[in-house]
């Protein structure tokens, strides 16, 4: 079974790049394909990623996105909500552009990652081999600290059936403006953002998504310079750590101290992922 790690979006905070290739690049012998947004200092970053990449490409930001890429001159008319935002949907370009960019290459895998690159990996993800025992699916995490704002909204792990699906699902959505008032008719979010808008288009596309339920890392930063455009950057001393948001460094932490008291990973029978004493439930595999 062979993986690949999809890197996206800005490349923030590489401080923890000896994680990225231990727990994801390592533990999957997963190549690395690169698809990122010019920023500052981008080329010199890339260059840390010094093995396992497969295929690199920057792409320059959209200035004034929902007509210069979109085409929709009345994104902006159907009500409130950050995915329409500039960056928000520079955000899910980078995604689109992805897609285009591996999809030759996705017969060559089973399962693509994908995750930002400015986090602090605490402890080991599910192991390849769950992946071999299950149908091809789709995981993202059901983490405790983002429910109330819509989920995570983000595949983590895609099976090679769904993957150029899923990364280019965006585009036919905010094109259409009768999809995007059914967004706002649903009313399914705490408030309009890009977490229940990236989950609306998962649906509208049929791409069901099944859990991670123990989170396992946290967003973090050089230092409080690092750009937050959503929230502050923080530090905890008890830690030692920069953070973005406080009660997901907690959660991971607390998933974290599972681990160390030897919970394991396990799949349930509606295949889940979950942390589990090893002795306590059956290990569907």
């Amino acid at each position: 079974m062979k993986f690949a790690f999809l890197v996206c979006f800005e490349l923030r905070c590489l401080k923890h790049i000896d994680k990225i290739y231990k727990y994801i690049v390592d533990y999957y012998d997963a190549d690395i394909f690169i698809c990122v947004q010019e920023t500052p200092g981008v080329k010199k970053k890339i260059k840390l990623f010094n093995r396992k990449v497969k295929k690199k490409k920057i792409i320059k930001k959209t200035d004034n996105a929902k007509i210069n890429y979109f085409q929709n001159e009345k994104l902006d008319t159907h009500g409130e909500g950050n995915f329409k935002t500039n960056p928000i949907l520079n955000f899910y370009i980078n995604l689109i552009e992805m897609g285009e960019f591996i999809k030759e290459d996705i017969e060559n895998y089973d399962y693509f990652v994908t995750l930002r690159t400015d986090i602090d990996i605490l402890f080991q993800f599910p192991p390849k081999k769950f992946f071999k025992n299950i149908p091809p699916s789709i995981y993202t995490f059901d983490a405790n600290y983002c429910r109330k704002w819509g989920g995570f909204g983000l595949n983590v792990f895609t099976h090679k059936n769904y993957i150029y699906k899923i990364l280019t699902c965006y585009k036919n959505v905010l094109q259409n403006n009768e999809l995007i008032k059914k967004y706002y008719i649903e009313k399914k979010f705490w408030r309009p953002n890009q977490e229940s808008f990236s989950n609306y288009c998962f649906k509208v596309n049929d791409l069901k998504i099944n859990d991670i339920k123990n989170l396992n890392f946290y967003i973090t930063a050089d230092d409080f310079n690092t750009l937050s455009p959503r929230s502050k950057i923080c530090y905890s001393k008890r830690y030692g750590t920069y953070y973005k948001y406080a009660e997901q460094l907690q959660e991971s932490q607390s998933n974290y101290n599972l681990v160390k008291n030897k919970f394991v990973w396990k799949i349930s029978k509606d295949l889940h992922f979950y942390l589990s004493k090893e002795h306590m439930e059956e290990n569907v595999e």
